[in-house]
């Protein structure tokens, strides 16, 4: 048992006596933390800076009629989401503007 530990005691001497170990070893010990906490940071709050998205919504909702009632999904969608502006630069347009969205470089459509 006692060579055991005079072995490990050479080998830790060893150690920190040769720098490029000791470099390595550090970087071993540093860079999973740092990857970690970049990860952490950048998925903590995602839509907390959201206010400068362009968002689009393209209704394509023609409605059905069930029963004698007629269906409108895509109207009560809008208007829910126009309630509840949950980002800014809400706009409704028709069909034919999808290409213009891309023109405008509006970031999401819906």
């Amino acid at each position: 048992m006692k060579n055991i530990f005079q072995i490990y005691r050479r080998d830790l001497k060893m150690l920190f006596t040769n720098y490029v170990a000791i470099i390595i070893i550090l970087g071993l010990c540093i860079l999973p933390s740092l990857y970690a906490w970049f990860n952490i940071k950048a998925c903590w709050d995602p839509y907390g800076n959201t206010k400068g998205i362009k968002v689009a919504v393209v209704n394509k909702d023609s409605g059905y009629k069930f029963d004698n009632m007629d269906l409108k999904l895509g109207e009560e969608i809008v208007s829910e989401l126009k309630k509840i502006m949950i980002l800014d630069g809400f706009l409704q347009i028709k069909r034919m503007q999808i290409m213009g969205l891309i023109m405008a470089n509006t970031m999401q459509v819906l």
